[in-house]
């Protein structure tokens, strides 16, 4: 429908097949392929232990530590991650 809309796909993980099957899928398979490896200077990673306040802990983090970054954070489940993203929107809250 939008021809002209500029179009990317992201992931962090995916196989080359996966890959391959989201580019057909997205119909990009003549798009422009960009591989990284994980380990960037400007990246910082920690893992932290999952307690009974894990999402209310890294959203305090997200709006003061990180208020104004950007950041990833995975979680086991799509439930889960739905859950976070409700909670962390820090752009939308004080």
């Amino acid at each position: 429908m939008f021809p002209t809309v500029p179009v990317m796909a992201l992931t962090a993980t995916a196989t080359p097949r996966v890959k391959a099957d989201v580019l057909k899928a997205l119909r990009m398979e003549t798009a422009e392929v960009f591989k990284q490896s994980f380990n960037r200077s400007n990246l910082y990673y920690e893992v932290r232990p999952k307690g009974k306040k894990t999402i209310e802990e890294i959203v305090k983090l997200a709006k003061t530590t990180y208020r104004g970054e950007s950041g990833i954070v995975y979680c086991l489940s799509r439930t889960e991650c739905e859950q976070m993203a409700n909670n962390i929107d820090v752009s939308q809250r004080s």
